[in-house]
């Protein structure tokens, strides 16, 4: 392996610890979709990404307040990659660092040490010991969903009644309980006057394009 991809590794191993490291433990599923439109677009646009992780870090909108602890890990996780952004790193080494810091988190994430097996009770003399039947093999791990594509700076508005978000000439439909309950009220309340943006992560099914979930929100004010 050359130097330079072997620092690399370093550096995500450094990442990775840190990330998984303290009480909050940040999963390889909410980095890879923090930094998904990053590693996926051949000329990535590092404000677009800063602006993001300035966001999260600001705490702007419902979404990163959200309980069991996903807020959390969206707040380090955006702290950590934008020291990483601060680095002097090319777009294709900083692709690499958070390939292989995915990577690490899963494999530290997946050992777990094994329980521990109770010393079996030693059986009656008279009577001979009791055959248990084996227990049922485990259910198969379910794939994690793949990351959809985040969608920054765009409006939230109507599609035949409906919430949805728009990108150009791009329509994603916008479920009701994907949005948190402070944005579902102001789009209750959405009049001529006032206008939504929002980053949001959005993906591809048979229906066609549907929002998942929103990473941060914003009501903005239109000129009179």
């Amino acid at each position: 392996m050359p130097e330079s991809q072997l620092a690399l590794v370093r550096q995500a191993e450094r990442l990775a610890a840190t990330l998984d490291g303290g009480p909050v433990k940040v999963g390889k599923n909410v980095l890879l979709a923090l930094v998904a439109d990053f590693v996926s677009t051949p000329r990535p646009d590092r404000d677009r990404l800063r602006r993001l992780l300035k966001l999260l870090q600001a705490e702007s909108g419902g979404h990163v307040k959200r309980g069991g602890g996903y807020g959390d890990q969206l707040r380090l996780a955006a702290r950590e990659v934008a020291a990483v952004l601060a680095d002097d790193l090319s777009n294709q080494d900083l692709k690499s660092l958070f390939g292989w810091t995915a990577r690490l988190l899963r494999n530290r994430q997946d050992e777990t040490p094994a329980p521990e097996r109770e010393a079996p009770r030693p059986f009656a003399t008279a009577r001979p010991p009791r055959r248990e039947a084996p227990p049922p093999p485990a259910p198969a791990p379910v794939a994690p969903p793949k990351p959809g594509k985040l969608w920054d700076n765009v409006e939230l508005g109507r599609h035949n009644g409906s919430p949805a978000v728009f990108r150009g000439k791009e329509v994603a439909l916008c479920p009701q309980d994907v949005l948190p309950p402070e944005l579902l009220a102001a789009f209750k309340a959405l009049n001529k006057k006032t206008e939504l943006r929002c980053t949001a992560e959005v993906v591809k099914g048979l229906g066609g394009l549907r929002v998942v979930r929103v990473v941060a929100w914003r009501k903005v004010e239109k000129p009179a």
